[in-house]
């Protein structure tokens, strides 16, 4: 089988519990050469042994799972600090010509990513991790955890084999990948994919089609900022309460976090 194995996340969680029962065995997953695996080829077939290769690489899904969201996390911080310390009437500005019109040119693609980061985070707990080799040339890869063990495809080559088509571009393939999955009967969270596509479209406008601009007409204010931000606080929502479900309470406090910066971002803001 090429799928994703378990496929839901109560599978999921009975399946990685020694792990994540050993705690501090949990962190040797971070030492696994990926790319050694990948030029190696063949599989990584399931092993009781809780220090063989099979057991380090379920500990890598998880401990990716817990940086994806981490990275997530951080990113919309990032973001809500800018349009904060932007809002009219502070005092404590880096530079006092700096306005809010100026802020969302460099948060929404920063949403964008904590978006993708959070998905990320979900697909790394069913076993569905990606890595990127740079040279000679860029080839992306997936790491799939199958129920006959782990297994290293070319990410186009896969796609192309178990959906019948690969979009082009890293961006397109992950949004790609989480619905087809589920239309294949991996049970993913529900997560709203069409706005992360509307929030993709403007995180390109902001980086790239200000490249071919004479104006800045478009870029200022804040209105996309906040259109997008529901958006995104949902889907890390989704991604969280999953980790929950293996990982309880989630690592790292990224959950306290979480709550304390929606709660924030609701007063402040006014988001409902």
């Amino acid at each position: 089988m090429e799928l994703p194995y378990p496929r839901n996340l109560k599978r999921i969680s009975e399946f990685l519990e020694p792990y994540v029962r050993d705690k501090d065995g949990l962190w040797r997953g971070k030492d696994l050469s990926m790319s050694y695996f990948i030029k190696k080829g063949g599989i990584v077939k399931p092993d009781e042994d809780e220090s063989s290769l099979y057991a380090g690489f379920n500990r890598y899904t998880l401990l990716r799972s817990v940086n994806q969201i981490n990275a997530s996390m951080n990113r919309l911080w990032t973001t809500c600090e800018l349009h904060y310390h932007m809002r009219e009437g502070k005092s404590d500005r880096f530079c006092d010509g700096f306005t809010m019109n100026f802020a969302q040119i460099s948060s929404i693609p920063t949403l964008y990513y904590s978006s993708i980061s959070a998905i990320l985070s979900i697909m790394s707990l069913f076993g569905i991790c990606s890595y990127a080799e740079r040279e000679p040339k860029l080839k992306l890869y997936n790491v799939i955890r199958t129920e006959d063990g782990f297994k290293f495809y070319p990410r186009e080559d896969y796609l192309k084999k178990i959906f019948g088509s690969c979009p082009i571009g890293w961006h397109k393939q992950v949004i790609f990948m989480y619905n087809a999955f589920k239309k294949k009967g991996v049970e993913l969270p529900d997560i709203n994919l069409n706005a992360i596509d509307k929030l993709k479209a403007d995180r390109f406008f902001y980086d790239y089609d200000i490249l071919g601009q004479s104006t800045m007409f478009g870029f200022h204010g804040e209105d996309k900022y906040f259109e997008h931000l529901p958006t995104v606080l949902n889907v890390i929502r989704i991604a969280l309460s999953s980790m929950r479900e293996v990982i309880n309470p989630v690592p790292k406090d990224c959950e306290i976090r979480f709550v304390s910066l929606e709660k924030s971002i609701r007063k402040v803001f006014g988001i409902k």
